[in-house]
Order: C-alpha cells, then sequence, then structure tokens
C-alpha cells in the first residue's frame, strides 16, 4: 500500500469512527466529541510508520504489512493533528441538504 493511501485510510477512518459513535449516543444519555465553542475538538495522530524501499523499479513509499523483506527498511514517525467531527456538524450538513421554504430564509441565514 502507498504512503499516502495509508494515511489518508487511517485519518477518514478515524473520522468516521467519531462521526459513527457520536450518532449511536444520541439520546444514550453521554456524549462524544463535544465541540468547545462550536468547534470540534483537535487531536494529534501520530504515526510511526516502517517504510521499505527497493533499489529498483518503480519510486515511492510503501507501508510495509508486515513479514521478512530483503528490501531496504526504515522507520519514519510524525504526527497529524485533526479535528473530530461534532455531532453539530451533521446537523448542519442535514440541514444543508433539505430545501428551504420561504418562510425559512429569514432564520436559517441568521443561524
Amino acid at each position: 500500500m502507498e504512503l499516502k493511501e495509508f494515511i489518508n485510510n487511517t485519518l477518514t477512518q478515524i473520522a468516521e469512527g467519531v462521526q459513527e459513535a457520536i450518532d449511536n449516543s444520541e439520546d444514550k444519555g453521554y456524549l462524544v466529541s463535544p465541540t468547545v465553542g462550536g468547534t470540534g475538538k483537535s487531536c494529534n495522530v501520530h504515526f510511526d510508520i516502517a517504510v521499505e524501499s527497493e533499489a529498483e523499479g518503480k519510486a515511492g513509499i510503501k507501508v510495509i504489512g508486515g513479514g521478512i523483506s530483503k528490501r531496504s527498511t526504515n522507520r519514519i514517525s510524525f504526527d497529524v493533528t485533526m479535528s473530530l467531527p461534532t455531532p453539530s456538524a451533521k446537523i448542519k450538513k442535514e440541514r444543508a441538504k433539505r430545501p428551504v421554504y420561504a418562510d425559512e430564509q429569514t432564520t436559517r441565514h441568521t443561524q
């Protein structure tokens, strides 16, 4: 797997997992990822990845899935800061999808 695919999949799955937990927690008496001033909580996702390179062939960085390799193996470590989804983000998204009726236009634009 390409490094960029691994990072994208990991961050996407974290965000989608948090969103699913938010959705599942509705009306159950607990909060997942509460908002602070309307913004989702930021967190650092730490990556410590073993990568391998080959002497010949296509250039690129691939994530090692396990096993032993005769190729050159190195480690890279970095953090990515991301804002977690918030319960209000889902509500705003659902509002944006539905049609706006004439009597709602003034209220909707002021929110």
